[in-house]
C-alpha cells in the first residue's frame, strides 16, 4: 500500500490497527480472575513472633532461590514465610494484575491479625515485617505491603 493514495479516512485507520491489540491485550490483562479472594494463601502470624520474613516466589512458584533466600532471612528473622501464589498468577499478561490483587487481600489479612494480637494481649510483640518479592513476585509484595500500611494507618 502506497501512503500517497492513501485518502484521509483509510489514513486514519492506520493507527487503529496498531492500537487494536494493544487495547485488547490490556483489557484482557486487567479482566476479573477466575479464582475467589476466599482461596487466596493466607499468611498465619505466630503469636510469639518479633520479626516476620515473608519471601514471594515468581510465577514459577519456589525454587532454590527462594529456598536460599528463606535459609538467609532465617537468621534474622523469627518467622519465615514462602507465600506460593503459583496457581493464582494466570498467564504472563495476568500475572502482574493478579499479583497486586492477591497482595492487596494478603495485606489486609495480615493488619487484621496484628491488630487482634494488639486487641487481645494490649501489645504485639511483632516489631518488623520484611517482605522480599522474586521476579513478577514483586508486585504481589508491593501491594501486599502498601496494604498492610493502609490498614494499619486507618
Amino acid at each position: 500500500i502506497e501512503i500517497s493514495s492513501l485518502d484521509r479516512s483509510q489514513f486514519l485507520k492506520i493507527p487503529g490497527l496498531f492500537a487494536a491489540p494493544l487495547l485488547a491485550s490490556e483489557v484482557y490483562a486487567r479482566a476479573p480472575p477466575r479464582w475467589q479472594l476466599q482461596d487466596l494463601p493466607s499468611i498465619l502470624l505466630p503469636k510469639d513472633v518479633t520479626r516476620i520474613c515473608i519471601v514471594v516466589p515468581g510465577a514459577g512458584g519456589p525454587d532454590a532461590n527462594t529456598e536460599l533466600i528463606c535459609a538467609n532471612l532465617a537468621e534474622e528473622c523469627t518467622a519465615v514465610a514462602a507465600l506460593d501464589w503459583r496457581m493464582f498468577c494466570g498467564d504472563q499478561l495476568r500475572a502482574p494484575y493478579n499479583a497486586r490483587r492477591i497482595g492487596k487481600t494478603v495485606g489486609a489479612n495480615l493488619a487484621a491479625q496484628f491488630r487482634d494480637q494488639i486487641e487481645t494481649s494490649r501489645r504485639s510483640q511483632l516489631l518488623s515485617v520484611h517482605v522480599v518479592g522474586v521476579s513478577v513476585g514483586a508486585f504481589l509484595a508491593d501491594a501486599l505491603v502498601e496494604a498492610l500500611d493502609d490498614s494499619l494507618q486507618a
